[in-house]
Protein backbone atom coordinates (compact mmCIF):
# COMPACT_ATOMS: atom_id res chain seq x y z
CA UNK A 1 0.00 0.00 0.00
CA UNK A 2 1.54 3.34 -1.02
CA UNK A 3 1.36 6.55 1.03
CA UNK A 4 -1.63 7.95 -0.87
CA UNK A 5 -3.64 4.78 -0.31
CA UNK A 6 -2.70 4.75 3.40
CA UNK A 7 -3.81 8.39 3.72
CA UNK A 8 -7.14 7.71 1.95
CA UNK A 9 -7.77 4.62 4.07
CA UNK A 10 -6.98 6.52 7.27
CA UNK A 11 -9.32 9.35 6.25
CA UNK A 12 -12.11 6.89 5.49
CA UNK A 13 -11.72 5.22 8.91
CA UNK A 14 -11.71 8.63 10.62
CA UNK A 15 -14.92 9.71 8.83
CA UNK A 16 -16.63 6.43 9.69
CA UNK A 17 -15.75 6.81 13.37
CA UNK A 18 -17.09 10.38 13.37
CA UNK A 19 -20.30 9.19 11.73
CA UNK A 20 -20.73 6.41 14.29
CA UNK A 21 -20.19 8.92 17.12
CA UNK A 22 -22.86 11.20 15.56
CA UNK A 23 -25.29 8.26 15.51
CA UNK A 24 -24.63 7.47 19.17
CA UNK A 25 -24.99 11.13 20.20
CA UNK A 26 -28.35 11.31 18.44
CA UNK A 27 -29.41 7.92 19.84
CA UNK A 28 -29.77 6.50 16.34
CA UNK A 29 -28.89 2.97 15.31
CA UNK A 30 -25.63 2.65 13.41
CA UNK A 31 -26.80 1.65 9.96
CA UNK A 32 -25.77 2.71 6.45
CA UNK A 33 -28.49 5.35 6.09
CA UNK A 34 -27.62 7.08 9.37
CA UNK A 35 -23.90 6.99 8.57
CA UNK A 36 -24.60 8.58 5.18
CA UNK A 37 -26.72 11.25 6.91
CA UNK A 38 -23.85 11.99 9.28
CA UNK A 39 -21.25 12.16 6.51
CA UNK A 40 -23.37 14.55 4.46
CA UNK A 41 -24.33 16.68 7.44
CA UNK A 42 -28.01 15.81 7.11
CA UNK A 43 -30.14 15.85 10.20
CA UNK A 44 -33.47 14.89 8.69
CA UNK A 45 -34.98 14.47 12.13
CA UNK A 46 -34.69 18.19 12.89
CA UNK A 47 -36.42 19.51 9.77
CA UNK A 48 -39.69 21.27 10.41
CA UNK A 49 -42.31 19.41 8.40
CA UNK A 50 -42.81 15.88 7.11
CA UNK A 51 -42.73 17.24 3.54
CA UNK A 52 -39.30 18.81 4.13
CA UNK A 53 -38.05 15.60 5.69
CA UNK A 54 -39.35 13.49 2.82
CA UNK A 55 -37.71 15.73 0.22
CA UNK A 56 -34.41 15.66 2.13
CA UNK A 57 -34.51 11.87 2.37
CA UNK A 58 -35.26 11.63 -1.35
CA UNK A 59 -32.33 13.92 -2.20
CA UNK A 60 -29.97 11.97 0.01
CA UNK A 61 -31.01 8.59 -1.40
CA UNK A 62 -30.76 9.95 -4.96
CA UNK A 63 -27.24 11.18 -4.28
CA UNK A 64 -26.15 7.86 -2.80
CA UNK A 65 -27.74 5.75 -5.56
CA UNK A 66 -26.62 8.16 -8.29
CA UNK A 67 -30.04 8.76 -9.77
CA UNK A 68 -31.96 11.99 -10.35
CA UNK A 69 -35.02 13.23 -8.51
CA UNK A 70 -36.91 12.94 -11.80
CA UNK A 71 -36.01 9.25 -12.04
CA UNK A 72 -37.10 8.75 -8.43
CA UNK A 73 -40.62 9.98 -9.31
CA UNK A 74 -40.74 8.43 -12.78
CA UNK A 75 -42.54 5.29 -13.85
CA UNK A 76 -39.22 3.60 -14.71
CA UNK A 77 -38.80 0.18 -13.14
CA UNK A 78 -35.12 -0.58 -13.64
CA UNK A 79 -33.56 -2.41 -10.72
CA UNK A 80 -31.36 0.49 -9.60
CA UNK A 81 -34.22 2.99 -9.58
CA UNK A 82 -36.65 0.60 -7.87
CA UNK A 83 -34.13 -0.17 -5.12
CA UNK A 84 -33.45 3.53 -4.51
CA UNK A 85 -37.15 4.36 -4.50
CA UNK A 86 -37.97 1.55 -2.05
CA UNK A 87 -35.13 2.60 0.24
CA UNK A 88 -36.34 6.20 0.23
CA UNK A 89 -39.96 5.21 0.89
CA UNK A 90 -38.97 2.97 3.80
CA UNK A 91 -36.76 5.66 5.34
CA UNK A 92 -39.57 8.21 4.97
CA UNK A 93 -41.96 5.89 6.78
CA UNK A 94 -39.48 5.20 9.58
CA UNK A 95 -38.34 8.80 10.08
CA UNK A 96 -41.52 10.83 9.62
CA UNK A 97 -45.07 10.81 10.87
CA UNK A 98 -46.39 10.94 7.30
CA UNK A 99 -49.04 8.45 6.29
CA UNK A 100 -48.48 5.92 3.54
CA UNK A 101 -50.68 8.00 1.22
CA UNK A 102 -48.72 11.19 1.92
CA UNK A 103 -45.43 9.44 1.24
CA UNK A 104 -46.87 7.92 -1.93
CA UNK A 105 -47.83 11.37 -3.25
CA UNK A 106 -44.20 12.48 -3.01
CA UNK A 107 -43.20 9.53 -5.21
CA UNK A 108 -46.25 9.46 -7.55
CA UNK A 109 -47.22 6.09 -6.07
CA UNK A 110 -50.16 4.62 -4.12
CA UNK A 111 -50.18 3.82 -0.42
CA UNK A 112 -50.03 0.10 -1.21
CA UNK A 113 -46.80 0.57 -3.18
CA UNK A 114 -45.29 2.40 -0.20
CA UNK A 115 -46.43 -0.40 2.13
CA UNK A 116 -44.79 -2.99 -0.14
CA UNK A 117 -41.55 -0.98 -0.24
CA UNK A 118 -41.44 -0.61 3.55
CA UNK A 119 -42.14 -4.31 4.07
CA UNK A 120 -39.52 -5.32 1.51
CA UNK A 121 -36.84 -3.05 2.99
CA UNK A 122 -37.50 -4.11 6.57
CA UNK A 123 -37.87 -7.85 6.09
CA UNK A 124 -35.62 -8.71 3.15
Amino acid sequence: MNDDEKFAFGRMINLTLKAERWCRENTLPINPFNIICALHGFDVLKLSTDGDQIESIKRLVCREHRITMTEMKSKKRTAAIVKARQTAMAECRLRTDATLSEIGKHFNRTHSTVLYAVTKELFD
